[in-house]
């Protein structure tokens, strides 16, 4: 941080760092009386300084730390830019603005997680996360309020976040209110749930139809939840098995149809990605080329 202070202070000119002073007491000045005024006033004699201004108003390594870490707060340098921690609740603040936090502090991790606050909703929790306000549902799921879709959840076991896909709100209702569940993705997959929702909206009824799409992770979960139909769509499955990630993706097949288990480019698929999948393919253990 005083690296960073001394860094930003000489960048500015001699006439720059003159004024500086008088534009730190005035905006201490300011907050301490929290009079807007006095804040525009400093403000106005930081341009004509040519001070760098931003949407905040003077980048927090020129602010007084009076303003940015005020008694309980301590600087907290993360991503490249200094914000203002409390020391016991953990939450962070983008100074000078302390109204609304970026978020809290999760030592374990080493990174800034959404703060949850209450709302007036009885049944919903407001997320916020670096200017970003989400709605949390009773079930742990992340709702974007403003493309009303689920983009996250939170971990029951370990209160943790997790984001992924934008998935539809009303298709994810519909799928919970038939017993299925989203699951968050683990970190050696993808961005996306292991089950992906897409909507097909009925035009007469205005339903949304439940259909489980194979994404690139390649989780054989996935297709265990898929219509049967799906389960024997031999291009859904190998698209599945070869864009996956991770060595265990050809096990996509085995929950695949009884039919597509034991079809030979399936197969050839699965022992092309791991020999041990040779266990499921003994009917083509007399046919040469397959082996070869």
């Amino acid at each position: 941080l005083t690296l960073r202070r001394r860094e930003a202070y000489e960048a500015l000119s001699p006439s720059q760092r003159k004024g500086l002073s008088e534009v730190q007491r005035q905006l201490e000045c300011a907050y301490n009386a929290q009079n807007n005024d006095l804040v525009d006033r400093a403000m106005r004699l930081a341009h004509s300084l040519g001070l760098p201004l931003g949407t905040g108003g003077l980048p927090s390594s020129l602010m007084p730390e009076s303003v940015c870490f005020p008694k309980g707060n301590e600087p907290l340098l993360y991503d490249g830019h200094i914000y203002s921690m409390h020391s016991t609740s953990l939450l962070v603040f983008d100074p000078p603005d302390f109204s609304v936090p970026m978020g809290i502090w999760n030592p374990q991790r080493q990174r800034v997680d959404p703060a949850v606050l209450q709302n007036e909703h009885p049944n919903r929790s407001d997320i916020v996360h670096f200017g970003k306000t989400f709605h949390m549902l009773e079930q742990g799921h992340i709702i974007d309020p403003d493309s009303q879709q689920v983009v996250g959840m939170i971990r029951p076991m370990t209160g943790d976040f997790e984001f992924f896909d934008p998935i539809p709100l009303q298709v994810a209702e519909f799928m919970m209110k038939r017993g299925f569940r989203l699951e968050a993705p683990t970190a050696r997959l993808t961005n996306a749930p292991f089950v992906q929702i897409l909507p097909e909206v009925e035009q007469q009824e205005g339903n949304p139809e439940l259909h489980l799409h194979m994404q690139t992770t390649g989780s054989s979960k996935a297709l265990k939840y898929a219509p049967l139909e799906d389960r024997g769509n031999k291009e859904i499955v190998m698209k599945a098995m070869r864009e996956g990630h991770g060595h265990q993706s050809w096990k996509v097949m085995l929950y695949g149809s009884k039919e597509l288990r034991r079809d030979r480019d399936v197969l050839a698929e699965a022992v092309k990605q791991d020999y041990t999948a040779m266990a499921y393919a003994s009917p083509y253990y007399g046919d040469r080329n397959f082996m070869m």
